[in-house]
Formats: structure tokens, C-alpha cells, sequence
């Protein structure tokens, strides 16, 4: 797939900056008429200087790429390394075939330096397309050594046979009197298009590989390309041009030099005065192979000891050949006392897997356990077990990984029961909803059969009379046969069953996220009355059989709150009251006292029970995500964790627990919310 031309903003600017510093000069030169033609002599020292400057670059260049192969094995950088030489080499001829300077081999003219230079040019931005498209790791036999090095000095022998000994083969590239011949602007066209290629093959390498040090090359194009434009428009070899060319040919050279000595000289070299620094010492090479095993056996060992899973290394027979940190965190014993031990003895509880696994490990294939339940410290935890054989070649043998994976069990645990209760509620919902329409119709029947038993009505007393009797009779067998009382008896059914109805709709809607003033009694009341009815087929404790004892302060004001919230943080600790009572002695009666009172800024709920209370160690982790002492199934350990979060987050609260005196006794649970919220008529997060 092609890569996207798009880049961060930064390399944009910085090539943009350089186009503009490029563009500046040339544009000054034409805008201001600055156009003068040099002395021969103060040029050729500017020429000279200029041309033998690109050469150093360009035989530093060389030599860098060629003496770090070996080393680097940069095949790009090799690439251009050799370019260079012939780049050089050519720059070289050029400046001794100039005008004005002594013979070289044949006489000198304007036209045999400009033949050289477009040679040069040519031969260059030819090379800078074709590197583009070559990456430092390729493995093409021609970009060796030998052969680049073949074809660089030839390329350099014929230019200069056919440039030298036969001139009049070449097009001529300038004319005295006459200036730069269509062929040379033609020829400065095609080198800039090849430069502007290649300057379009390294920013896609940029985009793709992101590495900065191409924009060395691309911002040398760039001047380059200004350098051609220049030797466009010159009219003579010791102009303004012709100098400007020259300028911009000179730091083109000296920001691919840049780009080619941090790659190529810079970095390794940086890289190899730290191996140095770490090598210092080191006496013989002996000691210097022993500190490298060294190394790369501590660099494994803390591969395999920052897994955060137990890893053991197995032989065929089972015996620990490898044991990592996590197991000597786990398991209390250290890496020298395991290994040479069956690993049966020093993980016993998965010593059956291991066993089981071990068929699926003799035909070399790796054998998996998930989720296996074990029971550590009075705690549930889920475990994955894999075990890998050693597939190298004549080593036998098998690698065991353990994998806690309690927590992510428990979170998915989490959120299946999180669907099962939000279905159950919308199933609940609209159970209420139905049931609302029937219990309607029993209030009504109820409430006309007391009408029509009625003595006021005369409507009744006709009918009695016309089938016999008195209506003072009726009410005799009635009250005989406490039909009053059962008629009475419905009617408060009906509506406590309406009362039960309109909680669980309120309790299922889901809450909002604005603190309103409510009062803590009210809330605390329907709790109870939810908790009341509350149905469980798995609980042991009938809740209307629990006393409660109701301490609540006079004149109380109200709190901001959510109100769904705050009764859904009572429920639980109505209902873990409850179920903490159920196993309470016959001569302790289950009883819970509910306490409303004012302290300083807060308002306190207590909810105190008489069952056995809690451990210490179990206080101090109550409010623990997915920490529970109940058996599995009866809970998830998250009831009093999302409260702990409603008090303290959602309502800038506080909720403690503290035991009952003496021991034993009961716990008592504390909630302290503020009177003045911070976010009070907010939202909450």
C-alpha cells in the first residue's frame, strides 16, 4: 500500500525555510540587478576554494561509507559513499579543466569545465534518485564493494577520455562570445527533474520511516536544484551566477555530508565509545567473552523475571531447570533451592494439571488449563496454566507458565452479573407495571364488596328485604364469620403490595447525576421497606423477622444527595446486616439499629447489627473491590466497594466501619454526609 504524503507540520516548515533562504539570493540577484561579471583571477581563487571544498566533502563522504560497512553494513550509505568518490574525483577535473587555470592534459576553455560539470551533475542527481529507492538493509549482490567500486571508477575514466581526448564527440555546453548553448539548459532542466524525483522518493521514505536525518537530503536537493538553476542563466564562467551555483553546490555537498557522518560516523561511533567505556578493564579477550555471556545471560534472566506470570522451566523428567522471580514471589522459595527439584514438590496444588498435561507435551504440542479455582488464605483464585514444549533442535524438555487471572475472572464475572441484574430489573419493572393493573381490580372488588355489605346504603337494604332478610342478619353472619376483617385484610394488602410496587419502579429507574436536598429518614424508611421484601431463594435470613430499632435526631435538616443512590448504599448495608445475623444463637435475636444524628458539617447514618462481627483483617479490606466472605454465588464483592465509591466520590462523604464492643458483638457501619456539598445542585462525577 502506498504511504500517505502527509507529515507533521515541522518538517514542512524547516523545508520550506530552506526552499525560502534558497529562493532569497537568487531573487535578490535578479529583482536588484546585481548581475556583474568577476575578475578571472579573484574567481578562480573562489572556484578553487569552492570546487576543492565539495571534493574533501565528497571524498570524506566516501570514506566514511566505505570503512563503516564492514561494521554498519548500510548498503545505502555505501551506495552514495562510492557515488562520491566519482563525484570527486569528476568535481576535481572540473576545477583543473577551468578557465584560466593551467592546461589539463589539453587546453583549457569555458567549454571543457561546463562538459565536466554537466558529467558531474548528471552522474550525481542520477545516483541521489537511484538511492532513494534503495533501504540500508538490501541484499542485491550488485551493491557490493567490488562492484560499485568497478562502475564508479569507470564511470569517472570514460567522462574523462571523452570530455579530454575527444570534445568534439560531446555536444558543446558554451560558446565563447555566445554564452550557454541549448543543450546545457536542456541538460541543467533534466538534472534538476532528476533532483526533484529523487527529492520525492526520500520524502516518502521520510513519511514511512520517520527518521530526521533524511531531511539532510532533503533540504540538499533543494539546493542543489537552486545550484542548477543558477548554471541556467549564467552568461559567463566569472559571473554572479556562475558564483551563486557554485555557493549553492557548496552547501548542498555540506548538508549531505551532514546527513551521511551522523548516520554513518556520529551515531556508531557514539555506540561504540559506550562499548568502550564498558569494556574498559577487561583484560584479554577471555574475560571479554565471558562478560559478554554474562550479559546476554542477565539480559534473559530479566526478560523472564519481569513477566509478571510464573515461569518454570521443565527437563523430560520434570525437573526445574528454570525459575523466575514471580515464582520465588509466589511460592517463598528461591531460585537456587528450586531448580534440580521435581516440580511437583515445589507446586503441589498444580502438580495434577501438570500431570494431566503431560500426554498432550509427549506429541510436542502445547497443552492449556483456564480459570482452574483454588482456594489460598480463605480466598477464591483463578489461575490459567500453559505448558509449552521446547520445539529447538536436540533440546527436550518443556516450559510451564501460571497465570493469575483472578482479577480479569472477576471482571467478567463482574459484568455478567452487571446484565443479569440489569435485565432483572427491567424484568422487574415491568412485572410491577402488569401487576399494577390486576391489584387495581382486587382494590376496587374489595372496596365494592364493602359498599354492597353496607347497612347506610339504601340501595343494600332493598335487596336484603326483597331476598328475606334484614340487613341487622347479614351484618350478624358477617361479623360471625370476620368477613369485616378479611375484607379489611385485603384492602391493606392491596396497598402495601402498591407501596412495594411504586419502590421498585423508583428503585429501578436509573439515577440521575444532580444533588437535591431530600430527607435521610424518609430515604432510610423505604430502604427498609425494599429490604423487607426483598426475595432471595438463596438467602437464610427472613428480614421482617429482624427487629429495628430506630434512633433518629429531631428537627434533622435535609442533605444534598441523589436519593437512588444513597438508597441503594442502605439497601446493602440493610441486606449484609441481614444475612451477617442469620447463623445469631437462639438467645440473640437478630436486631439492627438504625441511627439519624448531626455531627458538626456531616450528617451520620449508623447502621449497627448484633451478629458476629469482623476480624481486623477483614475491616480493613471491607471496602475492596471483589473482596468477599461469602460463599460463591451468594455475592461478587462489589456491593460495599460501590458504595464506599457513592459516599466518597459522588457525594464528598465518608463511610467507615468499626466493631461493637465488646468482640463478637456486631459491626457497626458509619456514613458521614456533608450538609454543605461542594456540588451541591451540580453534577456529580
Amino acid at each position: 500500500m502506498t504511504p500517505s504524503l502527509a507529515l507533521p507540520r515541522a518538517p514542512k516548515s524547516l523545508l520550506a525555510v530552506v526552499c525560502l533562504l534558497c529562493a532569497l539570493p537568487f531573487a535578490l540577484t535578479v529583482i536588484l540587478k546585481l548581475y556583474v561579471k568577476l575578475d578571472t583571477a579573484p574567481f578562480l581563487v573562489f572556484h578553487n576554494f569552492a570546487e576543492f571544498f565539495s571534493v574533501m566533502v565528497s571524498l570524506s563522504i566516501f570514506g566514511t561509507g566505505w570503512y563503516s560497512f564492514d561494521q554498519s553494513r548500510d548498503r545505502h550509505a555505501l551506495f552514495l559513499s562510492v557515488a562520491f568518490l566519482a563525484i570527486g574525483l569528476m568535481d576535481f577535473m572540473h576545477a583543473l579543466s577551468y578557465a584560466g587555470m593551467p592546461a589539463f592534459v589539453t587546453l583549457n576553455n569555458a567549454n571543457k569545465p561546463t562538459q565536466f560539470w554537466l558529467a558531474v551533475r548528471c552522474f550525481s542527481a542520477a545516483c541521489f534518485l537511484g538511492s532513494a529507492w534503495i533501504e540500508p538493509g538490501a541484499k542485491s549482490r550488485w551493491l557490493c564493494k567490488s562492484c560499485l567500486m568497478t562502475l564508479a571508477l569507470l564511470t569517472t575514466a570514460l567522462v574523462f577520455i571523452g570530455i579530454v581526448f575527444y570534445p568534439e564527440l560531446l555536444p558543446a555546453a558554451f560558446v565563447e562570445g555566445v554564452g550557454l548553448t541549448a543543450f546545457k539548459k536542456n541538460s541543467e532542466y533534466l538534472i534538476v527533474s532528476l533532483l526533484a524525483l529523487a527529492w520525492i522518493g526520500y520524502w516518502r521514505r521520510l513519511v514511512r520511516t520517520g527518521d530526521p536525518l533524511i531531511l539532510y537530503y532533503l533540504s540538499a536537493f533543494l539546493v542543489c536544484i537552486f545550484s542548477e538553476l543558477a548554471f541556467v542563466v549564467y552568461r559567463s564562467v566569472f559571473d554572479t551566477f556562475n558564483m551563486l551555483g557554485h555557493l549553492y553546490k557548496v552547501v548542498g555537498f555540506f548538508l549531505i555530508y551532514r546527513g551521511i557522518f551522523v548516520a554513518s560516523v556520529r551515531a556508531p561511533y557514539r555506540k561504540l565509545a559506550v562499548a568502550l567505556d564498558r569494556l574498559q578493564g577487561e583484560i584479554g579477550e577471555r574475560q571479554h567473552a565471558e562478560e559478554e555471556i554474562r550479559f546476554l545471560k542477565n539480559y534473559l534472566a530479566n526478560i523472564i523475571d519481569s513477566m509478571p506470570s510464573i515461569l518454570v522451566g521443565l527437563d523430560p523428567d520434570r525437573i526445574v531447570t528454570q525459575w523466575n522471580h514471580r515464582a520465588e514471589v509466589v511460592t517463598g522459595i528461591a531460585q537456587a533451592r528450586a531448580i534440580g527439584r521435581p516440580v511437583g514438590e515445589l507446586l503441589p496444588e498444580f502438580a495434577p494439571c501438570i500431570e494431566a498435561m503431560r500426554e498432550e507435551i509427549g506429541k510436542r504440542r502445547p497443552a492449556a488449563m483456564e480459570k482452574l479455582l483454588m482456594e489460598k488464605g480463605g480466598e477464591r483464585q483463578y489461575y490459567d496454566l500453559m505448558l509449552y514444549p521446547l520445539i529447538a533442535n536436540c533440546v527436550q524438555g518443556a516450559v510451564l507458565q501460571i497465570s493469575d487471572v483472578t482479577e480479569r475472572t472477576r471482571i467478567q464475572e463482574m459484568m455478567v452479573q452487571t446484565e443479569k441484574m440489569m435485565s432483572i430489573g427491567g424484568l422487574a419493572a415491568g412485572m410491577a407495571h402488569e401487576i399494577n393493573n390486576p391489584l387495581g381490580i382486587i382494590t376496587q372488588a374489595a372496596q365494592n364488596v364493602d359498599r354492597r355489605v353496607s347497612a347506610d346504603l339504601p340501595a343494600n337494604r332493598e335487596a336484603a328485604l326483597a331476598a328475606g332478610f334484614s340487613m341487622q342478619q347479614l351484618q350478624q353472619y358477617l361479623q360471625a364469620r370476620q368477613i369485616p376483617e378479611f375484607i379489611a385484610s385485603i384492602g391493606e394488602a392491596s396497598a402495601r403490595a402498591s407501596r412495594i410496587i411504586v419502590n421498585i419502579l423508583r428503585f429501578s429507574r436509573s439515577a440521575g447525576s444532580t444533588l437535591k436536598p431530600a430527607a435521610l429518614s424518609e430515604i432510610l424508611e423505604q430502604s427498609l421497606e425494599l429490604a423487607a421484601n426483598d426475595y432471595d431463594l438463596k438467602k437464610k435470613y427472613d428480614f421482617r423477622a429482624i427487629e429495628v430499632v430506630r434512633e433518629y435526631d429531631a428537627e434533622l435538616p435535609k442533605v444534598p444527595l441523589v436519593a437512588i443512590e444513597i438508597e441503594q448504599v442502605a439497601l446493602n448495608l440493610l441486606k449484609n446486616a441481614a444475612q451477617a445475623m442469620g447463623d445469631n444463637p437462639a438467645e440473640r435475636p437478630p436486631r439492627i439499629v438504625l441511627r439519624l444524628r448531626r455531627e458538626e458539617r456531616y450528617l451520620v447514618v449508623e447502621v449497627e447489627d448484633n451478629g458476629p462481627g469482623m476480624e481486623p483483617g477483614i475491616m480493613r479490606r471491607v471496602f475492596e473491590p471483589f473482596f468477599t466472605t461469602k460463599e460463591p454465588g451468594i455475592g461478587t464483592g462489589l456491593g460495599l466497594s460501590v458504595s464506599y465509591m457513592i459516599v466518597t466520590q459522588n457525594h464528598k462523604g465518608l463511610m467507615t466501619v468499626e466493631p461493637v464492643a465488646p468482640p463478637g458483638c456486631g459491626a457497626l457501619f458509619s456514613v458521614r454526609l456533608p450538609l454543605n456539598n461542594g456540588d451541591n445542585g451540580g453534577c456529580h462525577g
